[in-house]
């Protein structure tokens, strides 16, 4: 019997996160990163007292995994942990 394939999806808000948490994903299995959407945008701007102005990305990105099923499985905890991590 053939293996089943399946798909993965990592969503985070930002797109540092997505990028760390694919980074992850892809060490974790044996996954391929088959297509990224940006779902909204949305940046939110910060001015201090200085003059200094940060903008932040807060838009919704998704990132979807393609590979057999127990790996796409593998992939995508260790993926979100990390994106997680850097979004706070």
């Amino acid at each position: 019997m053939a293996e089943l394939k399946a798909i993965g999806v990592l969503e985070t808000k930002g797109l540092v996160p997505l990028i760390e948490g694919a980074d992850a994903a892809v060490k974790a299995a044996n996954v391929e990163l088959v297509e990224w959407k940006q779902l909204s945008e949305k940046a939110v701007a910060t001015r201090f007292a200085d003059g200094t102005e940060v903008v932040a990305d807060h838009a919704t990105q998704t990132l979807r995994v393609n590979g057999k099923e127990v790996s796409s499985r593998q992939a995508c905890p260790p993926g979100g942990a990390t994106a997680g991590q850097i979004a706070g």
